[in-house]
C-alpha cells in the first residue's frame, strides 16, 4: 500500500519512542521527543511490552493512528544519516556525459561538455529527486560541492539548489561548499563577498593544480576572508608523491573555522609506504582535521591502470581512526559519468567502508557512525547525536543491533525530521511520496559525435 502525505499520520509535538537501541550505549531506552526537540532519553522502565505500557506497537502501527508512544520493540534507533560529500549539480546527469574510460580525468573533461546547457530547473529537479531518495533510506542533511566554472553556471545550481530547498522546508537541510578552479580567479572572492551565506565552505581540488600548495593556501584563505570552513577533495590519486593532505595539516593547524575543516578522498595515503603515511596522518590528528572516505567512486575510478594487484583506491581508514582522526563515509557522485551507480543510501556506503577497511562484525557499529554521528559532528553540530537538547533528526532501523543492519541492508526505516515524520518504509508500505520526477520528464539529450543538444 503507497502511504500519500494526505494519509501520512503526524505525530504530535510530544512522543516517544519505547524500547531503542542506541549507539554507543548496552540496553533498551526510551527517547522522549518535545517540539521537535529530544528532551529525555533514559533506559527503558519495561523490558517488554506491558498493559501498564500503553504504547502503540510497531509491527501494528496503521498509518492512521495517532499516539504519544510508540513501541519499536528493541529496534536501533540512530542519529539522521549526514552525506557529508554529495555532487548535486552533476548527480543523475549520467546518460548526458558518456565516457568509455572510466578515469577521474576522462569523466571531469566528459562533464565539462554539460556545463552550458545545465539550467536551474534542470538542477532543482534532480536535487529534489537525489533529496528525496536520500531522505527515503535515511538521510537529512547532505552537503554538496557544486564546481565554480564561471559565474552563470554558479548562479543556475544555486537557484536550482534554492529552489529545491524551498521545496524541502522541513524535511532535509542542504549545504553547499563551493569548489574552486585550480588558477586564482578574481571572481571566486567577488562571489563570496556578495553571496557568502549561501555557503558552508570554500573547497577545491588543489592536488589537479599546477601549482597545488599555491592552490591550496588561497582557497584557505578564502574561507578565512569570508567566514566559512574548509572542505576540499584531496589527492584523489594513486600517486604517493601527492600530499596536498600534509600541507592542508600544516596550513590550517591552530587556525579557527565555523566548522571543522574536511578533506575528501585522501587516495594517495594509501599508496605510499606505512611509515610516511603515519607522519601524515599524525599531523591530520593534531590540526583536527575531518577526512571522508568515498568507497564507492574512489573503487571505480582508481587503479584502472593497474594489470595486476589492482589497488582498490581508499584511504587508511583504520590508521586514521586509530589516531584519533574523525572518518566519515559518504556517497560522492551518484548516476553520473563520475560513478554511474549508488542510490543515496549511506548504508551503502558505510558496508563499503567496512569491505575495504577490513572491518570485523565487532567494527559494525563504526561503521554505521561513519554515516551518522561523525559526518554529523563535522557538518552539523559538534555535539550531533541521540543527545537531550539536540534536534530529532534520527532514523529507525529494523535490526536490532549495527551488524545485522550491514547483513540485512533492510530497507524498513522511520525517518524523523526535528521530531517530524518525513519519510520512510514499514513492511512495503512508503511514508513518503514516490519520487516526483524522472530523468526523462525534464530533459532529453540527443547525441550527435562529440556534441549533444537538448530537445
Amino acid at each position: 500500500m503507497v502511504v500519500t502525505p494526505q494519509t501520512l499520520v503526524q505525530l504530535p509535538s510530544t512522543f516517544t519512542l519505547c524500547r531503542v537501541h542506541l549507539l554507543d550505549r548496552p540496553g533498551l531506552f526510551d527517547v522522549h521527543v518535545q517540539d521537535g526537540f529530544i528532551h529525555d532519553v533514559y533506559p527503558t522502565l519495561f523490558s517488554e511490552s506491558s498493559h501498564e505500557d500503553q504504547s502503540v506497537h510497531l509491527e501494528t502501527w496503521p498509518p492512521q493512528v495517532r499516539a504519544d508512544r510508540y513501541d519499536l520493540a528493541g529496534r536501533l534507533l540512530l542519529p539522521g544519516f549526514v552525506d557529508i560529500h554529495v555532487h548535486l549539480d552533476k548527480a543523475l546527469t549520467l546518460p548526458f556525459t558518456p565516457s568509455t574510460s572510466g578515469t577521474l580525468v576522462a569523466a571531469i573533461e566528459a562533464f565539462e561538455r554539460y556545463h552550458a546547457i545545465l539550467t536551474a530547473d534542470d538542477v532543482y529537479r534532480r536535487t529534489v529527486s537525489v533529496a528525496l531518495m536520500a531522505l527515503s533510506h535515511g538521510t537529512t542533511t547532505l552537503r554538496t560541492h557544486i564546481n565554480f566554472h564561471d559565474r552563470r553556471y554558479v548562479d543556475e545550481v544555486l537557484a536550482g539548489i534554492q529552489a529545491a530547498r524551498d521545496e524541502l522546508k522541513g524535511q532535509f537541510d542542504i549545504q553547499v561548499v563551493l569548489m574552486c578552479p585550480l588558477v586564482e580567479h578574481p571572481e571566486v572572492d567577488t562571489l563570496l563577498r556578495e553571496r557568502a551565506e549561501a555557503f558552508v565552505a570554500v573547497g577545491g581540488a588543489p592536488h589537479l593544480s599546477p601549482q597545488p600548495e599555491e592552490n591550496m593556501n588561497w582557497i584557505v584563505s578564502l574561507a578565512h576572508r569570508h567566514e566559512l570552513s574548509v572542505d576540499v577533495h584531496v589527492d584523489e590519486t594513486l600517486n604517493p608523491d601527492v600530499r596536498t593532505l600534509d600541507h592542508l595539516a600544516r596550513l590550517v593547524k591552530n587556525r579557527d573555522f565555523p566548522s571543522p575543516v574536511v578533506a575528501g578522498h585522501c587516495v594517495s595515503l594509501d599508496a605510499m609506504p606505512e611509515a610516511e603515511a603515519v607522519e601524515i596522518v599524525e599531523r591530520v590528528a593534531e590540526a583536527g582535521v575531518g577526512i571522508v572516505t568515498l568507497p564507492g567512486a574512489n573503487l571505480y575510478l582508481q587503479g584502472r591502470e593497474d594489470r595486476s594487484s589492482v589497488r582498490r583506491g581508499v584511504t587508511r581508514i583504520k590508521l586514521l581512526q586509530q589516531k584519533g582522526v574523525l572518518v566519515a563515509a559518504a556517497s560522492d557522485n551518484i548516476q553520473d559519468v563520475f560513478h554511474p551507480y549508488g542510490r543515496g543510501d549511506l548504508i551503502d556506503a558505510a558496508l563499503l567502508a567496512a569491505y575495504c577497511g577490513h572491518f570485523l562484525p565487532s567494527d559494525a557499529e563504526n561503521a554505521l557512525k561513519m554515516i551518522s554521528l561523525v559526518p554529523g559532528r563535522l557538518a552539523v553540530h559538534p555535539k550531533y547525536g541521540i543527545r537531550v537538547g539536540n534536534e530529532a533528526d534520527m532514523v529507525v532501523l529494523d535490526a536490532s543491533d549495527p551488524l545485522s543492519v550491514l547483513q540485512s541492508l533492510t530497507p524498513n526505516r522511520w525517518v524523523f525530521k526535528r521530531g517530524k515524520l518525513v519519510a520512510g518504509q514499514w513492511g512495503g508500505s512508503w511514508l513518503s511520496e514516490q519520487l516526483p520526477f524522472t530523468l526523462t520528464a525534464f530533459v532529453d539529450v540527443q547525441f550527435s559525435g562529440e556534441s549533444f543538444r537538448l530537445v
